[in-house]
């Protein structure tokens, strides 16, 4: 196994037990990781919340050591901050 997939077979197994979620890892390079994962729940006031996100990871020695997360905002805010 390279190195390569050794980071993508670690960080894709720390994604998913994380997030409890499915996801994909679609790159990484060293502790760098890029992952995709879709969200989805029902807000309080029943607002369907679905939002495709990614995430760039750090990971060492098996362990997430940090994560920047990027999503769609203004999804975030008109389903989950709506005022009614």
């Amino acid at each position: 196994m390279t190195r390569a997939s050794t980071s993508v077979a670690r960080a894709t197994s720390s994604f998913q037990a994380m997030r409890g979620l499915p996801g994909s890892v679609s790159f990484a390079d060293g502790e760098q990781v890029l992952a995709e994962w879709i969200s989805k729940a029902t807000a309080a006031n029943g607002a369907v919340y679905d939002n495709k996100c990614a995430g760039v990871f750090t990971v060492r020695d098996g362990k997430i050591t940090s994560v920047t997360e990027y999503a769609d905002t203004h999804h975030v805010a008109a389903t989950l901050f709506a005022q009614d």
